[in-house]
This record gives C-alpha cells, sequence and structure tokens, in this order.
C-alpha cells in the first residue's frame, strides 16, 4: 500500500474519530449529572460532524476516492490510524472516564481530544496530494477548529 491517502480515507478516520468522541460525551453525561445537558449537547456535535464528514465523502470526486482495493487494505489501515492515535481499540477513551471527573475537567479533556485530533490531522495532510483532495482535509481541520472554539467558551462560561 502506498504511503499516499486520499480524501475519502481521511474522511473515513474523522468519521470513526467522531464516533468514539460521541460514545465518551454519552458516558460522561451518565456520570455527571450537572453537565448532563451539555455533555450531550456535545455528543449531538460529534454526531453532526460524522454527518458532515460523512456527506462531505459522498461529494468527493471518483480520483479523491482512491483506487483498487481488492483486500480491504484501506479500510484496515484506516482503522489501524485512528485505534493507534488517541482512540485505541483496548483503551476506550469512555472507559478511561471515572465517573468522578468535574463538568470542567471533562470539557478540558474534550479541548485536549480536539487539539489532538488537528494535529493528526495536520500530520496526514502531508500524505494526501491534492490530486486526492487534500483541500477536503482543511474542511476537516476547520471543523474541529470550531469545536474547539466552542467548548473553550462553554468551559469559560463554568469558570465565572
Amino acid at each position: 500500500m502506498s504511503a499516499k491517502m486520499n480524501a475519502a480515507e481521511i474522511l473515513d478516520m474523522a468519521a470513526q474519530i467522531e464516533t468514539k468522541g460521541a460514545k465518551f460525551y454519552r458516558k460522561a453525561a451518565k456520570h455527571n449529572v450537572a453537565g448532563r445537558d451539555l455533555l450531550l449537547q456535545i455528543a449531538a456535535q460529534e454526531d453532526l460532524h460524522y454527518k458532515t464528514f460523512a456527506e462531505m465523502r459522498k461529494a468527493l470526486a471518483p480520483n479523491e476516492k482512491g483506487g483498487y482495493d481488492p483486500y480491504g487494505e484501506t479500510d484496515l489501515y484506516v482503522k489501524a490510524m485512528v485505534d493507534g492515535f488517541a482512540f485505541e481499540v483496548n483503551k476506550d477513551p469512555a472507559e478511561s472516564l471515572t465517573g468522578k471527573e468535574s463538568l470542567s475537567d471533562l470539557l478540558k479533556m474534550a479541548i485536549q481530544m480536539e487539539k489532538d485530533s488537528i494535529v493528526f490531522y495536520l500530520g496526514l495532510k502531508q500524505m494526501v496530494p491534492p490530486a486526492l483532495g487534500k483541500e477536503k482535509l482543511d474542511a476537516v481541520i476547520k471543523e474541529e477548529m470550531t469545536h474547539i472554539a466552542w467548548l473553550s467558551s462553554k468551559r469559560e462560561e463554568l469558570q465565572k
């Protein structure tokens, strides 16, 4: 398999990360009664990000979707990249929650996960040539940056 990735692979990774993030927030909401509504709102935002990335993938041009992959290596590679990034298969981020985290702590964790995602996507930009949809990755990064700004504002509101 080539070291070059296409926009479809990147968007698949983004969607998987959003799914795992939503699971994290839903579990946090079960443990944090005071922040339940906010945490469920964040989970819903992760669901919207998932849908955004799925729609972006559907809109890709044929050359941005990749080529012949008879053994499904692309899917395996995408899964390995996501699982090895911040959300390991054997270490589900939702399982790291003790139930004792404050809402401020949970938002801090959320902001860090979003920052980690951006760093991850910036690194992947080096693997996506322009002809395979590199500009789509910029849209993914912008979406994550918007989420950081929103989470930061919510955390600031708590600290007032």
